[in-house]
């Protein structure tokens, strides 16, 4: 994927150790080309990433639209309709010595349907790219190994993603599922 690279500017340093680290190390985004509201969906995703307990990471996210989404779901899925959201784990622990790595891929015409059907509260972002924040924050905490197929799994996931999108200063609406 070509496009912008993003770095927090939260990283931290060394310790006094000199060879373990302090908060993060690195947790780095790179979006795909054309990608609107960039810098707020590499935000969700570095949230996120904290969330899931990655200290250093890699996530590469890419927009795709309904069409394209619904190949890629039959691709990779076998599951023959579009969707939010597709997440690739690729390696790695998170830690700085071996950093996570992930792909994860967001659907804006899912997000503009769906952000219809919540009770989004008011804010500066439309709600359609608030939802789009959920998609990726949602993505990367699969790449971060959360999953969501049991209820016990499906509750921590919406407490890990309220949590992420939280620290981005997005309140997600009660009973979003």
């Amino acid at each position: 994927m070509a496009g912008p690279r993003h770095e927090p500017a939260f990283r931290e340093g060394e310790t006094g150790a000199g060879d373990e680290l302090t908060g993060y190390a690195a947790l780095t985004v790179e979006l795909g080309e054309n990608v609107l509201n960039g810098d707020r969906l590499a935000e969700a995703a570095v949230e996120a990433l904290k969330v899931g307990g990655a200290s250093a990471a890699h996530i590469e996210i890419a927009v795709a639209h309904d069409a394209e989404m619904h190949a890629l779901n039959v691709r990779w899925l076998e599951h023959d309709y579009t969707t939010d959201v597709l997440s690739f784990p690729l390696g790695g622990e998170g830690t700085p010595w071996d950093p996570l790595s992930g792909q994860v891929i967001v659907n804006p015409d899912y997000a503009a349907r769906e952000a219809a059907d919540h009770q989004w509260p008011p804010h500066e972002l439309a709600p359609a790219t608030r939802e789009l924040m959920l998609y990726v924050a949602h993505g990367t905490l699969h790449v971060c190994g959360l999953d969501d197929q049991t209820d016990t799994q499906r509750v921590e996931m919406r407490r890990a993603e309220a949590a992420a999108l939280a620290a981005c200063g997005i309140i997600v609406p009660p009973g979003h599922v």
